[in-house]
């Protein structure tokens, strides 16, 4: 059954026919519910989600109805964290997966994919290790070792362990992942494959593996291509480690070799490199105050030309991540960036297009970038 079935199923739990055996008391903070969800309001929905799930509890007990209503409401997102009620519901929604006959096994794991996603929200992430280990388990011994499911476990753990660095197991853990989307066993749709490829880049990086980290990256662009990063953070967060990276290989005389491994001269990097034109002075970008609070580290690419006395001109900000962060303060910064003077034989088009990015480091309490 399709993943994307599945969940109409269970957003569906009470259909016409199965509301004429449902007690009153269930179906109508239900139909709320519904009402609340498609006039875009969550608070009021997971109110009414909640009082129906408890309804049912009171009224039907253990009960696969009971089980739909407790994810629904488990589901609904009002605040920035899921309260300590909704993780209770996405607990006992797994726990009632067993009246779903032969695909018993497959709505606990998809019920576990979601737990762990509150769990990783809520920033548990002790609780995402544990729950992880308690499902890789289960699906290995269910047979579903090889479903789209079990990899969203491994990529959600993988993730589980960015704060603290931990590269090794970070590599395994997505690496694995990738073999499994890759050749599934079901067609279950998922965007984790994408999260797999950003976050086994950034195991690399800990692991001072800058090209399997840049390929990496990489992926993750070829996938989603010049979309609107403001609605594709994942994209954004890529494409500023894989440009990054670049600089990295670059800087270490290594580029030829990661082109010839791989690695892309993909937008925005995409124009030819003048070689002739050399920086003076790059004035360092200031970190604006709005984003110390908010401790995210950053990037602006910019695209500017050169006056024939080295100083930057025409400036435009190609892409910026995070959106409406660090752009005006990038803008000032390459203001005061000089360059060599026009030479002899250089043309309008030599000093033409340049391409930057001015990264916006912020590190955590040990010093480590925050990405």
């Amino acid at each position: 059954m399709k993943r994307t079935l599945l969940a109409l199923l269970l957003a569906s739990a009470l259909s016409t026919s199965v509301q004429a055996k449902t007690p009153k008391e269930v179906a109508v903070p239900y139909k709320a519910y519904v009402a609340a969800l498609k006039a875009q309001n969550n608070k009021e929905a997971a109110d009414f989600a909640y009082k129906a799930w408890q309804a049912a509890e009171k009224q039907m007990g253990d009960h696969k109805t009971t089980g739909d209503l407790a994810s629904n409401y488990a589901a609904v997102r009002f605040d920035d964290k899921r309260s300590k009620e909704q993780i209770k519901a996405a607990v006992r929604a797994m726990e009632l997966s067993s009246f779903y006959g032969e695909d018993t096994n497959q709505i606990f794991l998809e019920r576990g994919v979601s737990l762990l996603q509150y769990y990783n929200e809520n920033g548990s992430r002790s609780k995402v290790r544990k729950q992880a280990d308690d499902l890789i388990a289960f699906a290995k011994s269910n047979g579903l070792d090889r479903s789209v499911l079990y990899g969203d476990v491994l990529t959600i753990k993988a993730s589980s362990l960015v704060e603290s660095r931990k590269g090794k197991a970070i590599i395994a853990l997505t690496d694995e992942a990738a073999d499994v989307f890759a050749n599934p066993s079901d067609d279950l749709y998922s965007s984790y494959p994408l999260f797999a490829n950003l976050i086994n880049g950034f195991g690399n990086e800990y692991e001072d593996n800058t090209l399997e980290a840049a390929l990496s990256y990489q992926k993750v662009l070829s996938a989603i291509g010049r979309l609107d990063y403001a609605e594709y953070p994942v994209a954004g967060r890529a494409l500023g480690r894989w440009s990054h990276m670049r600089a990295r290989l670059r800087a270490a005389g290594k580029y030829e070799e990661a082109r010839e491994a791989g690695l892309c001269d993909c937008w925005p990097y995409d124009v030819e490199r003048n070689e002739s034109v050399k920086p003076l002075e790059r004035v360092p970008p200031k970190i604006p105050l709005a984003a110390r609070k908010s401790s995210v580290s950053g990037y602006t690419i910019v695209q500017f030309d050169l006056d024939d006395e080295g100083k930057t001109i025409n400036h435009k900000v190609v892409v910026s991540w995070p959106p409406d962060t660090y752009e005006k303060a990038a803008l000032k910064s390459l203001a005061k960036w000089e360059y060599s003077p026009r030479v002899e034989g250089e043309t309008d088009a030599d000093r033409s297009n340049l391409i930057s990015t001015i990264r916006f480091n912020i590190n955590d309490r040990n010093g480590n970038p925050v990405y």
